[in-house]
């Protein structure tokens, strides 16, 4: 109870807009007689405050650090500051480049704040760089050491280099890089299409030093000490000596902490006799974790680690008493099952739905790798002739890839999961397997659950009815770019697809994820603006990745697919209609050829003008609601004129945090509010748009308020629990 309490606290404490109400119904303690509520109630407080105060600064800066670099990876770093522009402040900032550990830098340069979840389903680099206790992404202009490492740092770092070499020297490249990355908590080594591959099949979760590592060496360290010497102390301290060790080497994993906190806990209950079990032990180190850095509630390696011993603890013993048959076989495939039970939803969550194999690569391909850790442990400290095993386990696993990739292309997938699906996803496994005696209770208070029930699909249809009627328009956050989608009844339309001049991720980091978490498998109708690579670059990806109808555009640019739509022309699908208004034709530049489109959808207007200058905007003589601003706020688009004559209700800019290029314009900006309209930017988020007949939303994703869906859940979750222990008592269970 107590961990739920501190992580619902934290939880609210990071995304939470109105923390005032917690304080003014905080009085209600006074009235409260039962100790136990009350403690509970103090503690939701004092750690809902401690987390909203350690929010971190949203600000930027550029300057001077200076600082010890406490941490290396292949390809990065991180320093813990001294001294930042001369002011004594304590942050961790990682760059990326080679250091060597214990060194005393400083470095002029740019320090930025990691970039939050952007869309919908992208990763969030920012909490998760904060579970890692990193506060800045630096940028290195100049950087000059002041002093060398001591001993132990330089010692440690040679270690780590010697521990690789020895897997290198002994590996093909590609096995090596997979085994490193694993066993030194390093994804660097792998090269990008290994990556992919973990992801892909949702095994990258083993590349996240944690619990299930520190298991496999814990086993063995103690069966060779035990062997070696019949003291059980001395071989329990040699193991965590040893275990603590090699975390410290691989710079303290949450999950790796996780893990060996319970372990060094577990050992220790023996030898103080204390009287808490495994289950109390493993609620307590959660519980010092988000106390210490409350983001660790959103580190990867921390939910999969805590979450796999949940499903080890709590699951397997009641799945396992129920095989009639038990073997070794069988006991594997039941303790994976019941693992992957648990973290479902958070593989869900991280890679925006699932296809099928995940669970099959779980439950296969898992206990291959633990046997490739196993002796990868030995391969690195010298036993090379484990090299010719390890290759063969290495060869098996590809084959079981090959062999999952045929199921894959059947293409049976789960969607993402939001967060109500996941509230009640983790509520149901609680009573089935936790507190499964509450299943008598159940039947008891069946009339309240059929209700509740009836209220719930009653609502999921009206729900359903209305999201089906309604026009959903997103703008995504694409970086200096652009790529809009419109959805009505199943069908999916892309208004550009955004790109870069550079080559880089952006398609990966930002549009794929977001439309696969909405579940899309096909884009019916693609419209470019014009063909600048922040509008139409991630164009070939798209068709890569999606099926695709048609492609439309208003001049040719050498795409065989392409349809060419003059003035008038027009797209319908029932009651959502794309017109074009702009006669690309009269302009050279490529900016102002750029197709401008007007989409209509029951009496509702939306505007699209692509990169065109005042100079086009001269022509169009149109009124709508909502404006796509030109040339992502340019101060050369959007006139005074042009706005006047529009008469918009809102206007939306889409364009890159900290642009090389200042968009968008103060310029832009001014004369938009001069004639009132309301304006949101994807630097703060993708914009999300939602029409019907009488109504129109406008919003951020990512800046609605969290309080009423966690308010709901939490209301539920304690009428449960009250009717629950009300039936529980007339029961006498």
């Amino acid at each position: 109870m107590y961990l739920l309490i501190v992580i619902s606290a934290i939880i609210l404490g990071i995304f939470s807009k109105n923390l005032y109400i917690y304080f003014i119904i905080s009085p209600l303690i006074l009235f409260i007689k039962e100790n136990k509520i009350k403690y509970l109630y103090i503690l939701f407080i004092l750690v809902l405050v401690s987390t909203a105060l350690r929010k971190p600064a949203d600000v930027n800066f550029y300057g001077n650090i200076i600082g010890k670099v406490i941490s290396t990876k292949e390809d990065r770093f991180v320093v813990k500051t001294h001294r930042i522009n001369n002011k004594k402040i304590k942050k961790n900032i990682v760059f990326y480049g080679k250091e060597k550990n214990g060194r005393l830098v400083s470095i002029d340069g740019v320090f930025k704040r990691p970039l939050g979840q952007m869309n919908r389903g992208n990763f969030n680099k920012r909490l998760n760089y904060l579970s890692e206790n990193i506060n800045y992404i630096g940028q290195i202009y100049h950087e000059d050491v002041l002093k060398e490492g001591d001993l132990i740092s330089t010692f440690v770092y040679n270690f780590r280099e010697k521990l690789k070499d020895n897997i290198y020297d002994n590996l093909p490249k590609k096995e090596a890089g997979i085994l490193s990355s694993i066993l030194l908590s390093d994804r660097a080594y792998l090269d990008e299409d290994d990556l992919d591959n973990f992801s892909y099949f949702g095994i990258n979760h083993i590349l996240a030093l944690s619990g299930f590592h520190i298991a496999i060496l814990a086993i063995f360290l103690e069966k060779i000490f035990l062997k070696l010497s019949s003291s059980k102390k001395l071989s329990d301290f040699l193991s965590l000596f040893l275990i603590g060790f090699y975390i410290f080497l691989v710079g303290f994993p949450v999950g790796a902490l996780r893990a060996y906190s319970f372990l060094f806990f577990y050992k220790l209950r023996f030898y103080l006799r204390l009287n808490i079990d495994r289950k109390e032990i493993l609620h307590i180190t959660g519980l010092i974790m988000l106390l210490i850095n409350p983001y660790s509630l959103f580190s990867l390696s921390f939910l999969m680690s805590y979450g796999a011993v949940i499903g080890i603890f709590y699951i397997y013993p009641r799945l396992i008493i129920k095989c009639p048959k038990k073997n070794f076989v069988v006991e594997s495939f039941v303790l994976t099952f019941s693992v992957l039970l648990v973290i479902f939803p958070i593989i869900n969550t991280y890679f925006s739905g699932v296809n099928i194999i995940v669970f099959l690569a779980n439950l296969i391909i898992i206990p291959l790798y633990s046997l490739v850790i196993i002796l990868g442990y030995f391969l690195s400290i010298g036993f090379s002739f484990l090299s010719v095993f390890i290759d063969i386990l290495f060869k098996s696993i590809w084959g079981l890839e090959n062999l999952l990739m045929v199921i894959a292309n059947l293409k049976i997938e789960i969607f993402a999961l939001d967060f109500n699906h996941i509230f009640l996803y983790y509520l149901l496994l609680y009573f089935l397997f936790i507190y499964s005696k509450y299943i008598k209770i159940f039947y008891g208070a069946r009339k309240f659950f059929y209700i509740y029930m009836a209220w719930l699909m009653i609502f999921s249809c009206i729900s359903f009815y209305k999201s089906y009627n309604s026009l959903k328009e997103i703008h995504f956050y694409i970086g200096q770019g652009d790529a809009s989608l419109i959805s009505y009844r199943g069908k999916n339309f892309l208004i550009d697809v955004g790109g870069a001049r550079r080559e880089n991720k952006i398609f990966e980091n930002f549009l794929y994820p977001a439309l696969k978490n909405l579940g899309i498998k096909k884009v019916d109708a693609i419209f470019i603006s014009h063909f600048d690579e922040d509008h139409a670059g991630n164009l070939d990806k798209v068709l890569e990745n999606f099926k695709v109808g048609k492609i439309y555009s208003s001049y040719d640019d050498n795409i065989h697919r392409l349809i060419i739509l003059k003035k008038g022309d027009f797209y319908r699908y029932k009651d959502l209609t794309f017109k074009v208004i702009s006669d690309s034709e009269k302009f050279q530049s490529p900016n102002d050829k750029s197709m401008v489109l007007l989409v209509e959808f029951m009496g509702k207007r939306i505007l699209y003008t692509g990169d065109i200058s005042q100079e086009v905007e001269k022509t169009l003589k149109v009124k709508a609601d909502i404006l796509k601003v030109a040339h992502h706020g340019s101060r050369g688009s959007s006139s005074s004129e042009f706005l006047k004559n529009f008469k918009a209700k809102v206007a939306i800019i889409s364009c890159g945090i900290d642009n090389e290029y200042k968009h968008p314009h103060k310029e832009a900006i001014d004369r938009l509010r001069e004639n009132k309209i309301k304006l949101f930017t994807t630097q703060n988020h993708e914009v999300d748009v939602i029409i019907n007949k009488n109504f129109l939303w406008v919003g951020n994703y990512g800046k609605v308020n969290i309080d009423g869906e966690l308010l709901y859940n939490f209301i539920f979750a304690l009428l449960l629990g009250v009717l629950l222990k009300k039936y529980e008592l007339q029961g006498n269970l």
